[in-house]
């Protein structure tokens, strides 16, 4: 690692000790930013920092501010029409996990609904001036008004990864205030289930989800862990859990159960993985957006036959892209059963897609 990574990872580690003199705060700064932690080093890092770097975090904050004033409006729109709502992510996760709002960079607000309520909260979306960027898709629909992005959600994933028990979550859902407004929120063991999905599926890119996942994981309890692994042992995603569980130990050395622990002990390539995940997460250029490669992790973490074709049953399943593709061409969507292998091949060609369906497991 640079010396700007190593720094930057102390810090956040809950180190106190000072920057050295040689320290490129420009670089630091860039890596800091791209990562998602920016305000999260500078509430921490008790000596000086340069004015620029200051002002960049003001500048953040202030984003995060507006960004959770949004989200205290749609709260209230939202509760007048009688419409319960679970903020995923953003302003809501940065209260529940670092205490403030403003201390974890959010871009929109991802608000989840049921979805027998999904049309009522696109009108009420619509009445408030959003307009729709796309039609709604198998999982949700994105919205802009102004500078303001919500992406409205009935699933919290795409059929093509691994998905909460949503019904189950529902009835275990807390309900929270949120700057004076109620919200929904997930249940610990959901929420550290959610926060594995979503770490996997971006392959941990950026140092804030491992940093999500430490935190959430400080907050559980020992039954509250195994409940989390006894859900993803249904979904086919208990190495995923397991593999992020060691993430966090080795990345913010968070302290895991004997049970996780003997788990993680008995399966010696998730320590492997876990390891190789955390030496790209600050040895690479960031790369935040989903890429094909989430889908082979799920695949490469997972010993078991059944859960690995139950992955790659999921990865054939139709997507955004898909839908909107058989509207242009009028294939009826069943009809796309047969057309998205064919799809799949001319995008990514035969090799990335084999290796995706069929990863080499360390």
């Amino acid at each position: 690692m640079t010396p700007e990574s190593e720094l930057l990872l102390a810090i956040l580690r809950g180190s106190e000790i000072q920057a050295p003199a040689s320290i490129d705060w420009h670089s630091l700064l860039e890596l800091a930013d791209s990562h998602g932690v920016l305000s999260i080093f500078c509430k921490k890092y008790r000596g000086t920092l340069p004015e620029y770097l200051r002002t960049r975090a003001r500048d953040e904050w202030t984003t995060s501010a507006l960004l959770a004033c949004e989200l205290e409006s749609l709260l209230e729109h939202f509760s007048l029409r009688g419409l319960e709502v679970l903020p995923l992510k953003g302003p809501l996760l940065a209260q529940m996990l670092y205490g403030s709002p403003g201390l974890r960079q959010s871009g929109d607000l991802d608000l989840l609904v049921r979805r027998k309520d999904f049309e009522r909260a696109q009108v009420l979306l619509k009445d408030l001036g959003f307009q729709p960027l796309s039609p709604a898709d198998f999982y949700h629909q994105e919205f802009k008004r102004g500078n303001s992005w919500v992406e409205l959600h009935f699933l919290v994933t795409p059929p093509s990864n691994p998905g909460l028990d949503l019904r189950a979550c529902w009835e275990r859902a807390a309900t929270i205030q949120f700057r004076g407004q109620t919200a929904r929120s997930f249940a610990k063991p959901d929420l550290f289930v959610y926060l594995t999905i979503h770490g996997i599926k971006h392959e941990f890119a950026r140092l804030i989800w491992v940093l999500d996942i430490a935190n959430a994981l400080a907050e559980l309890h020992e039954c509250e862990l195994n409940q989390a692994l006894i859900m993803a042992r249904g979904l086919g995603i208990e190495g995923a859990l397991l593999t992020t569980c060691e993430l966090a130990r080795l990345s913010f050395y968070s302290r895991l159960p004997n049970s996780i622990v003997k788990a993680i002990a008995c399966r010696p390539a998730i320590s492997i993985r876990a390891a190789a995940i955390w030496n790209g997460v600050l040895g690479d250029t960031p790369k935040p957006q989903t890429t094909p490669q989430g889908a082979e992790l799920f695949l490469a973490l997972e010993q078991d036959a059944r859960s690995r074709w139950t992955q790659r049953m999921r990865y054939f399943r139709l997507s955004q892209q898909d839908q909107l593709w058989a509207q242009r061409h009028r294939i009826p969507l069943h009809g796309m059963l047969f057309v998205r292998p064919l799809r799949l091949l001319a995008k990514h060609g035969l090799r990335p897609v084999w290796h995706a369906l069929f990863p080499l497991r360390r």
